[in-house]
């Protein structure tokens, strides 16, 4: 197997993979089919819930869901922390604002991040910068100012040209490892629709990006030494309701702490939504905040809040945490559970049809083989991904999908969101994975990219992670 001396990792915020592939039946990406498609491969594959900027870029970085990261959503609220009498910045989160700011402190020591494995790095565009050497971090200063422009302007092709003019000045002294963001997609898609003009224009921009750092390498003579990857972290769908979930809570008798009102006094409740189309909604126990809220007490306390949820046409997909760890999946058509058991998944329908609609599945699998049997459903890898979110401790103590068309955040988000993401829906969880590397044909997750990463590079890292090389 060949190995790579460099490797540039272009991250395209918000792709959706059946754009790519339209542009590309139509010839209008030459520089990637040239480039990268000429001798590589091409995959649909599985991002990680919740399918958000930030959390869902933990897997490219360190190999991990952002349940073990502990980073379970772009907003998340800390129980046990908020219970403490004393204030404290771990209390709950928005990397929405200035707190993104702690998004390196809050992912922890416990996982190497490419940028910490590589000698050399650049980061262009990443909010997850650990271990990067400030030489390295290209657009330290620049970033808050290229996305504050754009984001009053809507000129997002400004940060992604500018992507375009760091790249190129970091091919002149290439490091091992490049990591750019292209965010225009993924902003003009929640202004507008994932497939508008403006949006389909931003991958052209890419493969231009493309094509500017393959010459600059080939004139350099390491073209063949680089590893070039793209990716994305989510994809979208058009968005032309919104419900405001808080102000939902206050009507049912359960006032919300939430941002951007995170100072809410005698509240019962917290709502914290990521990419508008997921949410975690965490309870105040019987005692105080230190108390879990299982699906027991749904049952016995809560059990009009959660038929009303329910009979929200927003709400698709309801998961709540069981007593013996397992998790209970609600929704109109049925309940079903899933739970961790000697190393394997156990899946049963509880109740009516599955909520899923997963067809002919059996009880106990692997995390591999769910990824293989969901992989052509509605709900690709879905087991697994509720699996791993609820494994922090910050996650809600219930977890809500949203129906595609809808979203879970009506005040406070300027501008209006016409297009959401973040739910466990397909068009949100698959993404594009091109690269120029013939890969064995099979299922792939973006925590597996990490890895085989560092396969192609001839790295090594020891430390336990939850992807596996498709190389």
């Amino acid at each position: 197997m060949k190995k790579y001396q460099h490797c540039i990792l272009f991250l395209i915020d918000g792709a959706r993979p059946d754009a790519f592939e339209q542009l590309l039946s139509t010839g209008k990406l030459p520089n990637i089919k040239r480039f990268i498609l000429k001798n590589g491969s091409y995959r649909r594959i599985v991002t990680s819930f919740p399918s958000t900027t930030g959390p869902a870029y933990i897997p490219f970085l360190n190999g991990c869901y952002p349940g073990t990261a502990d980073i379970p959503g772009i907003r998340w609220f800390d129980k046990e922390e908020y219970a403490k009498k004393d204030s404290n910045l771990n209390r709950f989160r928005s990397y929405m604002g200035w707190e993104a700011l702690l998004l390196n402190r809050d992912l922890g020591d416990k996982k190497k991040t490419l940028f910490e494995i590589f000698n050399s790095s650049v980061n262009i565009f990443n909010p997850l910068t650990k271990g990067i050497k400030p030489s390295g971090n290209l657009t330290r200063f620049t970033k808050i100012l290229y996305y504050f422009y754009a984001h009053l302007t809507y000129h997002w092709q400004v940060p992604d040209l500018a992507a375009r003019r760091y790249l190129k000045k970091a091919i002149h002294n290439p490091p091992e490892f490049t990591f750019v963001v292209f965010p225009a997609v993924d902003s003009f898609s929640h202004l507008n629709h994932p497939f508008s003009p403006k949006v389909m224009h931003c991958y052209r921009n890419v493969d231009q990006a493309v094509g500017e750092a393959a010459r600059l390498l080939e004139k350099k003579k390491i073209l063949d030494q680089t590893l070039l990857v793209i990716t994305s972290d989510h994809g979208l769908t058009p968005t032309h309701t919104h419900l405001d979930l808080v102000r939902f809570l206050d009507e049912n008798g359960y006032r919300a702490l939430h941002y951007p009102k995170i100072f809410r006094a005698n509240v019962r409740a917290a709502v914290m939504v990521s990419g508008n189309s997921m949410a975690h909604l965490y309870f105040k126990g019987e005692k105080d905040w230190r108390d879990s809220v299982f699906f027991e007490e749904f049952e016995k306390n809560h059990l009009f809040l959660l038929r009303r949820l329910l009979r929200r046409k927003e709400i698709d997909l309801v998961a709540i945490r069981e007593k013996g760890g397992g998790i209970r999946i609600i929704s109109k058509k049925g309940v079903s559970k899933i739970k961790r058991e000697d190393g394997l998944i156990s899946y049963n329908l509880i109740e009516g049809k599955d909520p899923f609609g997963y067809q002919r599945i059996p009880q106990r699998f692997s995390d591999y083989q769910c990824l293989e049997l969901t992989y052509d459903s509605s709900y690709p890898d879905a087991p697994v991904q509720l699996l791993q979110i609820f494994s922090s401790k910050r996650c809600g103590d219930m977890v809500l999908s949203a129906n595609k068309g809808y979203d879970l955040r009506k005040r406070f988000e300027w501008p209006e969101h016409k297009a959401s993401h973040g739910s466990l829906h397909k068009e949100h969880m698959l993404v594009p994975l091109l690269i120029n590397q013939k890969i064995k044909d099979q299922k792939i997750r973006t925590v597996d990219i990490f890895p085989s990463i560092l396969k192609l590079m001839g790295k090594a890292d020891n430390h336990e992670i939850d992807g596996k090389s498709f190389v």
